[in-house]
């Protein structure tokens, strides 16, 4: 379990190049979500955490998106929760807007940012994506982690892999929790499965040249990794 200097040291460690000026839309990651990224793929981390791994907060009370939005595995779009101010990078989060008590508190501290709920904390860090209103964040920013990943195991970035950029990478619950990566913009997909200590990545293809989104996904196999545990 860490601490709360640790949690402050594990989310200033992870040398994000974004600086979101105070009042601005922020995005998080939960502490824990990020750890599991190392070693594991975004749905089976999701999954295994079983708390929100995706956190935004908007903190300018004049802005339409004051509030925070929370995203969780067992969701399919985020929880959207309106807040108000309660003290210095305080907030209470409201179930609506009739709301005077509010569920879980928000503390925000440099780097790391924690959701309190039923004397239970949850710790977040800021992420790549910070400076900008976007539910979408986590996709990007499991591009980093997976790229992260990759490093320490001797490997190029996923980018240089499939020979794309302007990529995503996200748990696709619609299509029966797989790991889908794609390319923005473009037809190009791939899917990520980690079994019997490797890292497979198969291309996406479908039954027609046209597929219907009801489609079945039709894997081609594209390139594997050996993925020893790291720590």
């Amino acid at each position: 379990m860490l601490t709360i200097l640790l949690l402050f040291q594990f989310c200033a460690s992870q040398k994000y190049e974004s600086k979101a000026a105070e009042g601005m839309p922020h995005c998080w990651l939960n502490a824990k979500y990020i750890e599991c990224l190392k070693n594991k793929l975004p749905c089976e981390c999701e999954k295994n955490i079983k708390e929100y791994f995706s956190l935004i907060i908007d903190t300018n009370s004049l802005s339409e998106n004051f509030g925070v939005s929370l995203l969780k595995f067992d969701l399919m779009e985020p929880d959207v929760f309106p807040m108000k101010k309660v003290g210095t990078n305080r907030y209470s989060i409201l179930m609506n807007k009739e709301d005077t008590t509010g569920w879980a508190q928000i503390f925000i501290k440099k780097d790391s940012i924690f959701l309190i709920e039923n004397n239970t904390q949850f710790a977040f860090c800021k992420t790549n994506h910070s400076i900008k209103y976007d539910i979408q964040h986590y996709k990007f920013d499991n591009i980093d982690l997976l790229n992260k990943s990759l490093a320490k195991r001797g490997y190029p970035k996923i980018e240089e892999i499939v020979n794309s950029d302007s990529l995503a990478c996200y748990c696709n619950k619609w299509k029966g929790n797989i790991n889908f990566l794609y390319s923005l913009g473009k037809s190009q997909s791939w899917l990520l499965e980690i079994k019997n200590d490797s890292l497979y990545i198969d291309l996406v293809t479908y039954p027609s040249e046209d597929p219907d989104p009801d489609d079945p996904i039709i894997p081609k196999k594209f390139k594997a990794y050996k993925w020893r545990l790291i720590k």
